[in-house]
């Protein structure tokens, strides 16, 4: 768990994070590329050059996990404690909002605060952030690109959920949100059939980043980010530090 209560500070600047589910690949297909490569982002590349980048791993270097785990790591919760889950973002002094587009993603974060869905329809999805943007500091946007039964076949439709998603990234961004993270939860590559250990790409969009030269949201290109590599505990400091809800020390 988390060890930054003496060090959270409240204030207004609202966190945005995305987990596109399964979103890492291998470099497959007839051009050799990632899914996510392979797929036409515009929106997500342009943000790419305004935000800083890395990779962060789900759990440890070399292991491929449950995405049950990787969540938990990910909120730096340890698995199967239940209070620790239930009181995470209250911890953080954070008034969350989960959005997902799957029933499993549903219940996973209903378990720690407040979550709306499944939303099949992207834009149904973008009309609840947009009437709920006022009530919140933190909204987790889940939607879900790939499963763990993909086969190498399924490789464009991958490529499909990645470009909606991409076309969403402007309605995110409309609010202005102080800090946007675009990463994922584990890397599920339609070439090897099951998710693997390959670390996810993330960047981190706020008026404090350093932008560092991605010029797109790839993984990749997110290798000579400014982040470097992680671990996903990692990733919620960054936040708060970059939404300014942690004091100086």
């Amino acid at each position: 768990m988390l060890k930054l209560d003496s060090l959270l500070e409240a204030n207004e600047n609202k966190i945005v994070l995305v987990i596109l589910h399964g979103l890492g690949g291998i470099q497959s297909g007839p051009n050799m590329l990632t899914e996510l490569q392979q797929a036409h982002t515009p929106n997500m590349d342009a943000l790419a050059r305004k935000s800083t980048c890395g990779l962060f791993d789900s759990v440890q270097p070399g292991i491929a996990t449950t995405e049950k785990s990787a969540l938990n790591a990910l909120f730096s919760l340890e698995p199967n404690t239940n209070d620790a889950e239930m009181a995470v973002m209250d911890q953080l002094k954070l008034k969350a909002l989960a959005l997902c587009s799957k029933s499993r993603h549903l219940d996973f974060f209903q378990q720690k605060f407040y979550a709306r869905g499944p939303f099949e329809n992207i834009s149904e999805m973008g009309q609840v952030y947009n009437q709920e943007y006022s009530h919140y500091d933190f909204f987790l946007i889940s939607w879900q690109v790939c499963d763990e039964q993909t086969k190498p076949d399924q490789y464009y439709e991958k490529i499909k959920e990645i470009e909606k998603f991409d076309q969403f990234v402007p309605v995110l961004m409309a609010k202005e949100p102080y800090v946007l993270c675009i990463t994922s939860d584990r890397s599920i590559p339609t070439a090897m059939c099951k998710p693997s250990m390959h670390p996810n790409p993330v960047m981190i969009h706020a008026k404090s980043c350093r932008y560092d030269g991605v010029q797109s949201f790839d993984e990749i290109a997110c290798m000579q980010g400014g982040l470097g590599r992680l671990l996903s505990s990692n990733l919620l400091p960054l936040l708060l530090g970059h939404a300014e809800r942690l004091k100086f020390v």
